[in-house]
């Protein structure tokens, strides 16, 4: 262990006096890996709407709404992610930002339904997923299923806008690279 007094150093000093340094290019903190983790973890989920909505014959806006739009922002927050410039955190951050909110409100409206439907409505016994008929024993376990899975895109959302907030994080954005991958 150095002795900080030999270095010049104050000891005593925060360690948020000292300014930020571009951290090189290899080492990518543990934040922003857990935002990119958890990016392509939803990716992932909606890859397997989109998979589920072209083989069930979704309508072209079923196919918009449930996959190709929340594909197309997990790739830009991706992307983001990769150019490495305070404004792509901030904007992967608001993007992150809107798209947990979004999800959490869907997932209110969905617990909300499932105990309360709305009045004057018939609650229909047939319930399908898909085009796939799912049997009135199933249907508990399905509910909780949608709802668990929504409640993870949420989730998966939300970590990224606090993990990269953090100093580290923020130390990572500031440096002076700004490339979509030519390290050469």
């Amino acid at each position: 262990m150095s002795d900080p007094h030999a270095e010049g150093g104050n000891p005593y000093a925060s360690p948020g006096d000292s300014e930020p340094v571009a951290m090189p290019r290899g080492d990518m903190p543990g934040s922003v890996q857990l935002s990119r983790g958890c990016f392509t973890a939803v990716g992932l989920y909606f890859g397997l709407n989109l998979m589920g909505c072209l083989f069930s014959g979704a309508d072209a806006e079923e196919l918009l709404l449930s996959a190709v739009i929340p594909l197309s922002a997990i790739a830009i927050m991706l992307v983001c992610v990769r150019v490495r410039t305070q404004l792509a955190r901030r904007g992967c951050r608001f993007m992150a930002l809107t798209s947990a909110v979004m999800m959490t409100l869907a997932l209110i409206a969905v617990i909300e339904l499932m105990f309360r439907p709305p009045a004057g409505t018939v609650v229909s016994s047939s319930t399908s997923y898909y085009g796939i008929p799912i049997s009135e024993s199933v249907r508990p376990a399905f509910e909780l299923f949608m709802v668990g899975s929504i409640a993870a895109v949420a989730l998966g959302l939300w970590i990224p806008v606090f993990a990269l907030g953090r100093r580290s994080a923020r130390t990572y954005f500031s440096g002076p690279i700004a490339s979509l991958g030519n390290d050469n």
